[in-house]
């Protein structure tokens, strides 16, 4: 009896290791791709603060790909887990775009300043509802409780 105890001790032990293990992977990458979502809205100030050389375009540009491709590969790698939770993200994605979209047209069409923002420069704001919902995804989906992952669920059930 002593060794059927120990054994089904070892086997919880093991399981609850493992699914624990999983949720900090998970939370590490969803804390990481959040972190990359609102990068995007940092990219407007690199712009403004690029320098005037062809060189100092070339960096701004190619940061810009860099986030792109880290955008990409999180949402992809997110998906892998869930289809909902890549939906949400993807929500996310296009907030942080949107909010960024024209401020970041502008400032290129202008020349790039050295030094703190001006009291004129207008500063993007990703809508709560989107950013709080994504976090709150993160949440219901890293939660142990099942019906938390069936409201993941309801509120991406769409397409973006």
């Amino acid at each position: 009896m002593a060794a059927i105890s120990a054994v089904t001790v070892a086997v919880l032990s093991a399981l609850f290791a493992r699914v624990f293990a999983r949720r900090d992977r998970r939370r590490q990458m969803y804390g990481e791709a959040f972190r990359a979502a609102l990068e995007w809205r940092e990219m407007l100030y690199r712009v403004r603060r690029r320098d005037n050389t062809d060189e100092g375009e070339r960096v701004v540009i190619d940061k810009f790909h860099d986030l792109q491709e880290r955008l990409d590969y999180y949402e992809g790698w997110i998906g892998s887990e869930s289809k909902y939770m890549r939906r949400s993200y993807r929500k996310l994605i296009q907030e942080a775009k949107k909010a960024t979209r024209a401020l970041i047209r502008d400032a290129w069409d202008n020349p790039g300043k050295k030094g703190n923002s001006d009291s004129n420069d207008e500063h993007p704001m990703i809508s709560p509802e989107v950013q709080d919902g994504f976090l709150r995804d993160v949440r219901h989906h890293l939660s142990l409780q099942p019906w938390r992952w069936v409201l993941v669920t309801i509120r991406n059930w769409r397409e973006v």
